[in-house]
């Protein structure tokens, strides 16, 4: 897997679908029970704040609180160009501390590259447009994330119990349903 760009893939999509959100939609409701669109986005923009932060030689510190901006739209802006600048000449392969351990660079930006695809998926579903996530990237995220300890994986501040998907889902469909969106 090639973080970079998986990060420039997700960093991608997720713009797409915050350009699309109108002004009367941004206190949606999202399939993240306690965020509406606005705060989505801000968790997001926070989220590529942190990932600026390991690129740069800090720590992975989960935020704890999404930050809600009256421009939700140019935060997202500010953060997308904050992660491709400082994308440019960073060392994926220096070794970092987590809170799983020493780790490189590139397994600490993992956790923002995979935000990036499930919350456009999340912040489509809030505006009322089908988000599809490339089907390589799907396989990615799921092959991940079946890895994590399953304490790690769902609870308060990650994934819901896993949901059952259609018997004819397609890959995003299915990867929702086990991540415990409604589908």
């Amino acid at each position: 897997m090639d973080v970079k760009r998986e990060l420039d893939r997700g960093l991608d999509l997720f713009g797409d679908v915050v350009r699309l959100v109108g002004p009367d939609q941004w206190d949606a409701a999202t399939p993240c029970a306690a965020w509406n669109a606005r705060q989505l986005t801000g968790h997001v923009v926070d989220v590529m704040h942190m990932a600026v932060d390991v690129l740069r030689g800090g720590q992975l510190n989960p935020p704890s609180e999404a930050t809600e901006s009256a421009d939700p739209l140019s935060a997202w802006e500010d953060a997308a160009s904050g992660v491709r600048g400082a994308l440019e000449g960073a060392d994926l392969d220096a070794v970092r501390e987590t809170p799983l351990g020493a780790q490189p660079v590139s397994f600490s930006l993992t956790f923002p590259a995979v935000d990036l695809y499930v919350h456009a998926w999340d912040l489509g579903r809030a505006i009322g447009r089908s988000v599809h996530l490339p089907d390589d990237a799907v396989s990615w995220i799921d092959g991940f994330l079946r890895r994590m300890p399953p304490d790690r994986l769902r609870g308060p501040r990650t994934f819901g119990p896993e949901r059952p998907a259609p018997a004819d889902a397609d890959p995003t469909t299915a990867l929702m349903a086990f991540l415990g969106r409604a589908v």
